[in-house]
């Protein structure tokens, strides 16, 4: 299960806010927002979490679901805000799958490159303001005549003109691709620049490439006197607490731009609904925001749809208070307003985000720690409903992330650029990406995020796991085709639909349970008093008795094949008849474990012996090897291979007892699991490794997580089990 829930804090106070958030990671729980001083949304993914998080005296009320009327009623004003957008959180039209499933017209999927909607402003890593500051002696080149040029941004120039300055700024032979890629859509964005930035010098290119994310952030303002956060980091990563002020800038004058009530809530729902789905895909739970809303009203008469933002922007800075603190109507105020943000939360970074109904030249962009949310063209055509993906969208491209659409406008036309703080190449580019790329936000109105992204805005190494389940309950996972399974403490045994968190079966809630086994379409269950249980289909109802005996101690399963193992080590096959149709292959003592695969089965001794299972009960079994230090085998399609409790691998290739090649030998290695072609091994560290070849050195790290206990594949799938339940999924292609 995973359920968000809204937490009131009981003293609402900057220490109690902090206290109940330490709470909350102590008991697993991811705070995904924080709410001024009055709430949190955390996300509990069991009824044990859920129990506890009520019981947590750190709160006055926590809400599952929406809030009734009388319960608004009775709040105070800012906590009815943040429980009105909460409230319309659960309304059918919103989140991705449910927008999809209840407009007919959704645009959910949509490439932020199609022809009839405009695309969010391309983004750049080096703004106009940044680009000014730095080589001032080239603000003011000398422009042609080109209509284009002299109008400005548009859709139009965005798609007539950006294939030129790419092409032109790539033949130059000066800058990388990954420069041009951010030169030429400042470029085109700005067009007073196009010249100046096509005849930059190798220096002037390196100067504005060598300066730090932050400093291009901040245009070299330093914060105002006074107490102030530790130093932001020199490049951005979205990780730990990020302070957020959401500043809605509407007009003051009779007549002038504003919003109704009805889209304010849904704006502050659409922004918050995509920055906290970012948070729930964090993959260690470390991403949380933490909010402060401002809504200032200016006497600015409304602009046109070719207007900077300055218009508007810099009164409304004036008209921002924050811990005591007025800003200046510049970039200096939006600085110091991120400084104090910082300060006052204790958070590593902080962003701005504006959102307006004045007239703007665009309708979403983001630059220098900032983005702008702008109703130019019903929202650039994408509509109200679509903010929550475009706030994750832009939100990406301050920490590092690259657009991955083709199509019309400013397409990507590589994969080997690189982005983020870990130079992480944009390998879902739709232009080159295998096979047509993954679903992501940063190439379509979904949300979605492929391990491209996930590198690029700085998670943490090895970030290519999908976070699926996260119950305290599961004990054990089982893999088959394309089939996941879980069983839990208390015998619940569960089947992956295909949806992160909520998408999960109840197939049957027996206590008696003590371990599943699958094969293909086939799941079997071993009950403690040695009953076994074949699934047919119908959930918790549709379970057949195939035999019952007290002795049997472990069931494994391969293509329409079942095997058991009893205590005396006798090892049976199961013919097809419930109960009676099982037949007799061996009855050695010594045997501890079996294994199978396809059609192959193979049993291993307590002194090391291996067994290969020849067809003939009893007598066909022939010895593959005899080492005393074998711990565990596994087996897939046609190879098997053994592990050694001195963490030796090795692979068998064919002659019994000599026929055995080591692939690794690292001490550390206390588990090997196999599937296909492919095999992986587990440390004692929780580091994943996949075996590439060659021998000893071909082996690729895939994670390093202490809280890993088990690994288990299927084809071309690897999951993992965490300590505290939480089931992940590796998303990135696996290759041999």
């Amino acid at each position: 299960m995973e359920a968000k829930q809204l937490a009131f804090l009981k003293t609402p106070t900057l220490p109690a806010r902090k206290a109940a958030v330490a709470w909350a990671h102590e008991q697993h729980l991811p705070v995904l927002a924080q709410y001024g001083t009055v709430a949190l949304e955390v996300q509990a993914s069991s009824d044990e979490q859920l129990a506890a998080l009520r019981a947590a005296p750190h709160f006055a009320a926590v809400y599952g679901q929406a809030l009734t009327d009388v319960q608004l009623a009775a709040l105070p004003a800012e906590a009815r805000e943040i429980a009105a957008s909460w409230n319309q959180s659960f309304d059918a039209a919103q989140g991705s799958a449910a927008k999809a499933a209840a407009a007919p017209d959704s645009k959910i999927g949509l490439s932020w490159g199609t022809p009839q909607f405009d695309e969010p402003r391309p983004y750049s890593e080096l703004s106009a303001d940044f680009f000014r500051q730095t080589l001032p002696a080239k603000v003011s080149p000398s422009l042609s005549s080109d209509a284009a040029r002299q109008g400005g941004f548009s859709k139009q120039r965005a798609q007539q003109a950006f294939a030129g300055i790419e092409s032109r700024l790539l033949q130059r032979g000066g800058p990388t691709p990954t420069q041009v890629y951010h030169l030429s859509r400042l470029a085109l964005t700005h067009p007073e620049l196009e010249e100046a930035i096509e005849q930059l010098t190798p220096a002037e290119i390196e100067t504005l490439f060598n300066k730090t994310p932050r400093d291009r952030a901040n245009l070299g303002v330093a914060p105002a006197a006074g107490p102030a956060a530790a130093p932001e980091a020199a490049c951005w990563r979205m990780n730990g607490e990020i302070a957020v002020g959401v500043v809605f800038v509407e007009s003051s004058a009779s007549g002038g731009p504003v919003f109704s009530a009805a889209d304010r809530t849904t704006l502050r729902t659409e922004i918050q609904t995509g920055l906290n789905w970012l948070a729930s895909q964090h993959p260690t739970g470390g991403l949380s925001w933490v909010y402060d809303y401002q809504y200032v009203k200016i006497g600015a008469a409304n602009g046109t749809n070719s207007s900077d933002e300055a218009y508007w922007r810099n009164p409304a800075m004036q008209a921002v208070k924050y811990a005591g603190h007025s800003y200046g109507g510049d970039w200096n105020g939006v600085a110091n307003y991120r400084n104090d943000l910082r300060t006052a939360n204790d958070s590593a970074l902080a962003i701005v985000i504006f959102v307006t109904p004045y007239a703007t030249s665009w309708h979403a962009y983001a630059s220098n720690a900032r983005l702008t949310l702008c109703n130019r063209n019903n929202w650039g055509g994408w509509g109200i409903n679509t903010i929550d993906t475009i706030t994750a969208h832009e939100v990406c491209h301050l920490f590092g992330a690259a657009d991955e659409y083709t199509g019309s406008g400013t397409p990507c036309t590589s994969c080997t650029t690189t982005h983020g703080c870990d130079n992480a190449p944009n390998g879902n580019c739709k232009a080159c990406a295998a096979g047509g790329g993954v679903p992501c936000v940063m190439d379509q109105n979904a949300l979605q995020m492929c391990s491209f992204t996930r590198r690029q805005i700085g998670w943490p190494a090895f970030s290519d796991w999908q976070l699926i389940d996260g119950n305290p309950a599961t004990k054990a996972i089982v893999a088959a085709g394309p089939h996941l399974y879980q069983l839990h403490n208390n015998g619940r045994i569960w089947r992956y639909t295909g949806v992160p968190m909520s998408g999960w079966q109840l197939l049957d809630g027996n206590p008696a349970t003590k371990a599943i086994a699958a094969a293909d379409n086939n799941l079997y269950q071993l009950h403690n008093n040695g009953r076994i249980w074949r699934y047919t289909g119908t959930p918790m109802t549709g379970w057949q008795l195939i035999d019952q005996n007290p002795a049997t101690v472990a069931i494994v399963a391969a293509g329409a094949n079942l095997y058991q193992l009893h205590n005396n080590g006798r090892i049976w096959r199961y013919t097809g008849t419930p109960i009676t149709g099982w037949q007799l292959i061996d009855q050695n003592p010594a045997t501890k474990a079996i294994v199978a695969a396809d059609n192959n089965l193979y049993q291993l001794h307590n002194n090391g012996k291996i067994w290969r299972y020849t067809g003939t009960p009893i007598s066909g079994w022939q010895q593959l090897d005899g080492n005393p230090a074998t711990v565990a085998i596994v087996a897939a399609g046609g190879a098997l291979y053994q592990l050694h409790n001195t963490g030796k691998v090795w692979r068998y290739t064919g002659v019994p007892m000599s026929g055995w090649q080591l692939l690794d030998q690292n001490p550390a290695t206390k588990a090997i699991v196999a599937a296909g072609s492919a095999l992986y091994q587990l440390h004692n560290t929780g580091k994943v490794w996949r075996y590439t070849g060659p021998p000893i050195t071909g082996w690729q790290q895939l994670d390093n997580n202490p809280a890993t206990v088990a690994l288990v594949a299927a084809g071309t799938a690897l999951y993992q089990l965490h300590n505290n339940g939480r089931i992940w999924r590796y998303t990135a292609p696996l290759i041999a």
